[in-house]
């Protein structure tokens, strides 16, 4: 499940899954969900979302997308900050 932040209708172009469903909430923001068997393709989709998406659920892959941003984010790091 994600929460789309900005970007839904760059989001809801990008369908492809056909258990993928968009739900509007009160607060102007989209939740997706899904069912899937496996989640490489789909963390990789998420990390090119990711200034615009939050995973929800499951956790296992919200903390694999957290620790792919932490060791992005160590890339660009210089020596002083």
């Amino acid at each position: 499940m994600l929460d789309v932040k900005q970007r839904r209708p760059f989001v809801l172009a990008m369908s492809g899954h056909p258990t993928q469903r968009f739900h509007r909430q009160r607060d102007g923001t989209t939740l997706l969900t899904m069912k899937v068997r496996g989640t490489t393709e789909l963390a990789s989709w998420i990390l090119s979302l990711a200034p615009w998406v939050k995973v929800l659920r499951p956790a296992s892959l919200g903390d694999e997308i957290a620790g792919r941003l932490r060791d992005a984010a160590r890339l660009y790091e210089r020596a002083g900050r």
